[in-house]
């Protein structure tokens, strides 16, 4: 809704289960937008992200307009104090940040 504000459309697809991938739902979005953002909670090296980047990459090359964008936590043990842990999580600003970096790059 903040991005809309600003004639930013996104489109979130969320993936239920990892086995099966509902690749087509994932594949549609990106035909349709040709753009790829990933988040997750987990670390980004070594992730569910990187196997969803590395596919789509393989798989759709010609249907990106943009690199793929992936954001994680960092690569670090996630905390047991909880407001560290979730300093640590991509959260809806951060999300929202990294939304509007990729469109001021793209609009130039």
């Amino acid at each position: 809704e903040r991005l809309a504000k600003d004639g930013i459309e996104v489109e979130v697809v969320d993936p239920r289960t990892i086995a099966p991938l509902d690749k087509e739902t994932i594949f549609r979005s990106i035909e349709k937008t040709h753009r790829a953002m990933i988040v997750e909670d987990a670390n980004k090296i070594g992730g569910l992200g990187a196997e969803l980047a590395a596919m789509l990459q393989e798989e759709l090359y010609d249907e990106l307009d943009e690199r793929i964008i992936r954001i994680a936590a960092p690569d670090a043990p996630i905390p047991y104090n909880i407001d560290v842990e979730h300093a640590m999580i991509p959260d809806a600003d951060r999300i929202e940040r990294e939304i509007r970096a990729l469109f001021a790059t793209y609009r130039r």
